[in-house]
């Protein structure tokens, strides 16, 4: 199995339980206060895996760009997460925001086709279109509660 497949597995398999485990937050906890214990212990693993793997031949070099984009990719992780954590506290369905991080992946993919101009194989066109099927599925064939 390719190395980054099973990079990919564990980042779903850590996302499904993170994005999961998020709803069982209780109403009356204070959201930016839960976010600052999350960063916390992401910064400490953070730390713990960057000195098992540190190299020695690239050191700590940054260059502009990468401060730049870092720096954007934070801000956006944590506002994702602070609304996602506002909605749960705010009895959002499971289901529906589980649907909602569909429709962000499928965003992620066709942003990857016009900016960085990937080229999909037929194969993946077909995930794709399995992939908004199953959206347009769940989000309007819904049971609604008796």
């Amino acid at each position: 199995m390719a190395l980054w497949l099973i990079y990919a597995i564990l980042t779903v398999l850590g996302l499904a339980v993170y994005k999961t485990a998020i709803k069982f937050v209780s109403e009356d906890s204070n959201p930016i206060f839960l976010m600052t214990i999350v960063s916390f212990f992401y910064f400490l693993f953070w730390l713990i895996i960057f000195f098992l793997n540190y190299d020695k031949n690239t050191g700590l070099s940054l260059k502009a760009n990468d401060l730049a984009l870092v720096t954007i990719l934070s801000i956006a992780f944590f506002v994702s997460d602070y609304f996602l954590l506002k909605a749960y506290m705010a009895d959002a369905k499971l289901s529906i925001m589980t649907i909602l991080m569909g429709v962000a992946m499928v965003g992620m993919v066709i942003f990857g086709i016009l900016f960085f101009k990937e080229k999909l194989s037929i194969p993946q066109i077909i995930g794709i279109g399995l992939g908004i099927a199953s959206f347009l599925l769940l989000t309007f064939f819904e049971k609604q509660p008796a």
